[in-house]
């Protein structure tokens, strides 16, 4: 190790270069505190032995200069002084000596001394290494999340674009919906859409648990509702034929859709959907449930109502049967879908907004026109959950005669 020795006395910086150098380290050598501070800018010296009393810059001031300017390492040093007062001592470490010597010495100190030193060096060379080791996973780490962020962005606006028109009309039937995922992505997914010149499909979806593998369970899922895709599992041949609302069969789809995703194994990636039909010309509705929230009701002029059927969430159970449940929307009704995240969205105080909740408001709002009610109850949630992040997705689709 190279050891910078600064004494403004020559035979005692020949005494003090001489012992080091018998410790097996080169030296350098300067008579003040402004001669050693140009030999630290210009070199990488690690370790200084400085004498107190020098003219110009003395020892103290040479080590608040380097604690000053030499930053980009850390230098130990040693402070040779006559002085071996406490209050000398205190001053010396303020200063930011990290060890002293006091006049006269022994050769035997001064080893211990500077092994000390060296050890103390190794070990900010060792922190050091370390930090740089963790600066480096850091920002690769860094960059990694920040590009999982924008994929996220990036899978959010797609899921946007799955999403339907809002406010939209087919025939006499008016749509509208609501939906907030709890993060980038969304666990639920909706949609309505024309089978046939006379039925319009419609369904709302929510993937178990939260994040990525949710949302990603409802993308693929999406790929299997469009309007194509139903139309050729919900028809029946029959259909063909009588086009009538009796040959299409939602409790085939559903029986179909939980034999593909039952996995003995793992039912972790279970979901439940509400599906519906609507026969245009006659407001006839056909729909069911697989363990999805129940929907509700609203006569025009009335209150809110549930509609009760059964059926378990697809992907739980091997075979199971789904009820399909008919009932008809007249002018002015309105059919409301809605995801759990409507109904157990929890304030500060850890209540939830609840079915009754979600009843209350539907009496004193839902008479109003469907594009009214969305913003409404986007508002109330959000009011509700006092603007904090909503903890699970929330979605709403409602449909009016």
């Amino acid at each position: 190790m190279e050891i910078l020795l600064v004494d403004d006395f020559e035979e005692a910086l020949f005494v003090l270069k001489n012992l080091v150098r018998q410790l097996g380290h080169t030296t350098l050598t300067a008579n003040d505190g402004n001669e050693a501070m140009k030999i630290m800018r210009n070199s990488n010296i690690s370790l200084v032995i400085t004498d107190w009393e020098m003219p110009g810059m003395n020892g103290t001031e040479l080590i608040k200069a380097i604690r000053n300017e030499i930053t980009s390492r850390y230098v130990y040093i040693i402070m040779l002084t006559a002085k071996g007062g406490r209050s000398e001592i205190v001053e010396g470490l303020e200063a930011g000596a990290d060890d002293f010597i006091v006049k006269p010495f022994n050769p035997q100190e001064l080893k211990v001394r500077v092994a000390n030193g060296e050890r103390i060096l190794q070990l900010e060379k060792n922190l050091a290494e370390k930090n740089l080791i963790l600066e480096v996973a850091n920002e690769k780490l860094t960059a990694a999340y920040q590009q999982i962020q924008r994929d996220l962005e990036a899978a959010a606006a797609l899921q946007q674009k799955l999403l339907p028109r809002q406010n939209a009309v087919i025939g006499n039937y008016a749509f509208d919906w609501l939906f907030l995922p709890s993060k980038f992505i969304a666990g639920d997914i909706l949609n309505f859409y024309q089978i046939h010149e006379n039925y319009i499909a419609f369904y709302l979806l929510d993937v178990a648990g939260h994040g990525i593998p949710s949302a990603m369970l409802s993308f693929s899922l999406s790929q299997m509702f469009t309007a194509e895709a139903a139309a050729s599992r919900i028809l029946t041949p029959e259909f063909r034929n009588t086009q009538s609302l009796e040959n299409i069969s939602i409790e085939n789809f559903l029986s179909h859709l939980n034999t593909a995703f039952f996995k003995p194994e793992d039912t972790s990636g279970f979901f439940t959907i509400l599906f519906g039909v609507i026969e245009i010309s006659s407001g006839r509705v056909k729909i069911a449930r697989a363990g999805h929230t129940l929907p509700l009701l609203i006569r025009k002029g009335g209150e809110a109502t549930f509609i009760k059927s059964k059926g378990m969430p697809i992907g739980i159970l091997d075979a199971v049967t789904f009820e399909e449940h008919h009932l008809e929307l007249y002018e002015g009704d309105k059919l409301i879908i809605y995801s759990d995240g409507i109904t157990e969205c929890a304030n500060g105080a850890d209540q939830m907004f609840g079915t009754d909740g979600l009843v209350r408001f539907m009496d004193f709002y839902g008479k109003g026109e469907v594009k009214n009610l969305i913003p409404l109850l986007k508002d109330s949630l959000i009011r509700w959950k006092g603007g904090q992040e909503f903890n699970d997705d929330v979605s709403m689709l409602i449909v009016s005669r």
